[in-house]
């Protein structure tokens, strides 16, 4: 699995729970290492001070064959340490050896060894004693290291089984504290989609008091919205100061036009000329309106007047206003619907909804082929009612079709036929969002286009 599709929380809380493993393994066995030599060492210390104890004795010739001959075992067994005595042929004087520990040891002078047996770990500390060469005596301590063993052992089995279990609830404490901790993340985000999809630059993201690294990076995000808000501000207002201002001179030279046209004896020429003048001023004055249309709907103040509208009504008033241009195109225009008692009467703004349909029947007929046909239909469903418009006309490549509802975007040169402006899918799209519908399109080239709108 690759890193980059893990979350910054599992991530986190992977190293985290790494590195403090690393240290748990790393603390436990320095104490198990130090604990081991420190016994070790306790125990060889011990053994060489009892040792010295029975070697003062045999210095003192006034206790020595006491301490050979006639001690009891008391004196040869104290701090858990069992001295016994050998004569130089090894064989046993007087003095206590522990239970279980294996006979004919061999002798090593003044070093601590380690013997094992089937039930036990000795650490056994041998010295000779030696008043001439032919009388030398053999002091053996012996402590069982069993117990200090099976401690360590313990620690060792205690540490397998509550190591896996401390690093489980570290890393689920440390993924919850850290989830926590990366909450005003997701705050954050869900302000950034929630602004994205609503396009309202006017929200903003809340900041706490904390002064944290999340509140500045909310600040710094705010102040970036602020400053786009600020532009397409400036964008709207110029775009509807821009659209007033044209509106009247470009309606003056339409209606010039048509005086010219009604009332002038004009030569074939000088006609044709005006004729091109007024088409291309009513072309205008059609994308002035527009203009207007998407200013005053940009305003987030913007509330669509809803009423009850009969979208049977309003798709046959909408055709019979678009027939000749479909009929220049020679293009049929067919709407189906299954009457039904219940009317297809749905809440929603009748000129908005009016102008939804006919911007996506105007584009079929835009983009139809001569002779070809724009079917509508509409259907009734348990939650909502479907508006299908579909063409056989030249169809849209599969990679503009998220485009298509941006604002002044045109396919390319090839599906340009002239007519529209870019904007009518972009207002289609929008109409349909604020009426809380969704719509989808499917289309193939050379096959056609297919938009369906929920409502």
């Amino acid at each position: 699995m690759k890193s980059s599709k893990l979350s910054i929380k599992f991530r986190i809380t992977f190293w985290y729970t790494l590195v403090f493993s690393l240290i748990l393994a790393l603390v436990f066995f320095y104490i198990y290492f130090l604990s081991k030599s420190y016994s070790v060492h306790d125990l060889q210390e011990e053994l060489k001070d009892e040792s010295a104890d029975i070697l003062e004795n045999l210095y003192d010739k006034s206790s020595r064959n006491d301490i050979l001959y006639n001690a009891d075992w008391t004196k040869f067994y104290d701090d858990n340490v069992s001295i016994s005595l050998y004569d130089k042929n090894s064989s046993f004087i007087n003095g206590v050896l522990p239970e279980h520990f294996p006979d004919k040891v061999p002798f090593i002078n003044n070093k601590v060894r380690q013997i094992k047996s089937d039930k036990n770990i000795w650490l056994v500390y041998d010295y000779c004693y030696e008043e001439s060469p032919e009388d030398s005596i053999w002091v053996r301590s012996i402590a069982s290291y069993g117990h200090w063993s099976r401690i360590l052992y313990n620690m060792l089995w205690i540490f397998a089984v509550l190591f896996p279990i401390t690093v489980f609830i570290s890393a689920f404490v440390g993924y919850h504290i850290l989830k926590k901790a990366l909450q005003p993340i997701y705050t954050i985000s869900d302000m950034a989609k929630e602004i994205s999809f609503s396009v309202n630059l006017s929200k903003r993201i809340e900041t706490s008091n904390t002064h944290d690294e999340f509140s500045y990076l909310a600040d710094a995000f705010n102040s970036m919205i602020a400053k786009l808000e600020k532009s397409f501000e400036k964008e709207k207002q110029f775009t509807s100061d821009a659209a007033h201002e044209l509106r009247t001179p470009i309606s003056v030279i339409q209606s010039h036009c048509e005086y010219c046209l009604d009332e002038l004896k004009l030569t074939d020429s000088v006609r044709e000329e005006i004729e091109i003048i007024y088409k291309k001023t009513t072309y205008i004055g059609q994308l002035i309106s527009q203009l207007l249309t998407i200013s005053r709907t940009d305003k987030h103040s913007f509330k669509p007047q809803k009423e009850e509208v009969d979208l049977t009504l309003l798709i046959e008033s909408v055709i019979e206003e678009l027939q000749q241009k479909a009929a220049y195109k020679n293009i049929s225009l067919l709407f189906e619907y299954i009457p039904q008692n219940e009317s297809y009467i749905i809440q929603g703004d009748t000129m908005l909804l009016m102008r939804m349909i006919y911007n996506l029947i105007e584009n079929a007929i835009n983009y139809g082929i001569n002779g070809g046909c724009v079917w509508v239909n509409l259907i009734k469903n348990q939650e909502n009612t479907d508006i299908i418009i579909k063409d056989n006309g030249i169809g849209i490549e599969k990679e503009h079709l998220d485009k298509i509802w941006n604002r002044f975007y045109r396919v390319d040169k090839s599906r340009s036929t002239g007519e529209g402006f870019g904007l009518g899918l972009s207002m289609v799209r929008f109409i349909v969002d604020i009426h809380g519908g969704s719509i989808a399109v499917k289309s193939k080239p050379g096959y056609g286009t297919t938009f369906t709108v929920s409502l």
